[in-house]
């Protein structure tokens, strides 16, 4: 199949160069061999027809050339040309900046961070709308890129295994695996001359993996500290008798005032361990440090 390419390609080439006046002996070596010249030595062997030293010269040069073209023989005419240099207006440079394949990659992943940032945690806000507004500009940026579809897949496959990772915590194992394919997707998105650079891609996988890293910490915190809020949260805390009748009354614990029981008679000022909840009321025992100090109520050490 290759040797039937380069024999196609080489009689292409020929082909064009007889037609023009140009070396074909040469043009086909070019293609078989892979040989290669200077302007100079181009210009001695009849592969090229003049050397430029800028676009002025070029134009004076061409003056008055015959040239063949589909419709007839055409005479060039540059004497009075008058050229006018059309710079690029503020979106085309903006265009021309985010189209950089790394710049499109580093907007690609802090789009998708940040939109997984905001469903993880609702109504944080500024991380969805820096994330919408880089995924925006991404797609638009691909509008002058050539892309291939499976890396955009993995890039998208990665970035919804790393939502699963916040969701659902597996130890990072998901978020692992989705932080690989999005980087594999990163590497394959763009074809050769439009690669994205291995550094960029391993500075975006160290920030993926330090956000894995971060929803790992918190929920790891999270099991180990048991519930932050609401009744379940006192389990095992101590506090202070505020108010005791028989085996029932209220007390104090982290400054919040709770009904309680105990199997025994309390008095005020007692110090207490919540040892099980039942609904709203605590089940409480006397706590073994009691006494002066113990019976305090706060603020009055």
């Amino acid at each position: 199949m290759r040797a039937k390419l380069i024999n196609d390609s080489a009689a292409y080439i020929r082909a064009l160069a007889e037609a023009r006046g140009r070396n074909a002996d040469w043009a086909e070596r070019a293609v078989r061999e892979g040989i290669s010249a200077t302007a100079s030595e181009a210009l001695e062997l009849g592969v090229i027809d003049l050397v430029a030293e800028n676009i002025d010269d070029l134009l004076k040069q061409i003056d008055g050339r015959k040239v063949h073209v589909a419709s007839g023989d055409k005479t060039i005419s540059t004497k009075d040309l008058v050229l006018e240099r059309a710079e690029p207006t503020l979106v085309e440079r903006i265009l021309g900046f985010i189209s950089h394949p790394n710049v499109l990659a580093i907007l690609l992943a802090l789009g998708t961070t940040g939109i997984i940032i905001e469903m993880w945690n609702p109504g944080s806000v500024l991380p969805g709308v820096v994330g919408l507004g880089c995924i925006i500009l991404g797609l638009y940026a691909m509008q002058v890129l050539p892309y291939n579809w499976l890396g955009l897949a993995l890039m998208l496959a990665g970035g919804l295994f790393i939502l699963v990772e916040a969701y659902t915590p597996t130890l990072g194992l998901v978020g692992l695996a989705g932080a690989v394919m999005f980087a594999f997707g990163l590497y394959l998105v763009f074809p050769e001359g439009f690669k994205v650079s291995s550094p960029v891609i391993g500075g975006i996988v160290i920030i993926v993996g330090g956000f894995l890293a971060f929803i790992l910490a918190a929920v790891v915190g999270s099991r180990n500290h048991g519930p932050l809020i609401g009744a379940e949260a006192i389990r095992r805390r101590e506090g202070v008798v505020d108010d005791w009748d028989g085996k029932e009354g209220w007390v104090i614990v982290d400054g919040e005032r709770w009904r309680a029981r105990s199997d025994r008679v309390l008095r005020k000022g007692d110090r207490v361990k919540v040892v099980e909840i039942e609904g709203l009321v605590l089940i409480v025992k006397q706590a073994k440090a009691s006494g002066l100090l113990g019976g305090l109520m706060p603020g009055e050490a």
